[in-house]
């Protein structure tokens, strides 16, 4: 599979290559994720992020989104009443 990407250019060509791995953010602030990334650039030939780490990002942004929703349904139910 290609992808074309930078890593891929890297290991094809036979070189080695520098990774830096990313956490998530303690929230669901996915630009927190964005400005860490800022940091390796430059330092670094792919970043990654593991795919539990991901897997937690994404439950904790469903969970917010969630909560969210259910704050605006109770606040048009009182507005109703």
């Amino acid at each position: 599979m290609k992808s074309g990407s930078n890593l891929e250019k890297i290991l094809r060509a036979g070189n080695f290559a520098f990774t830096g791995e990313l956490g998530p953010p303690r929230g669901t602030n996915v630009a927190v994720v964005r400005e860490k990334a800022k940091h390796l650039v430059g330092m670094v030939d792919a970043e990654l992020i593991t795919p539990e780490k991901l897997r937690e990002l994404a439950d904790r942004i469903s969970k917010a989104e969630s909560q969210q929703k259910s704050t605006r349904s109770k606040a048009r139910r009182k507005r109703k009443k």
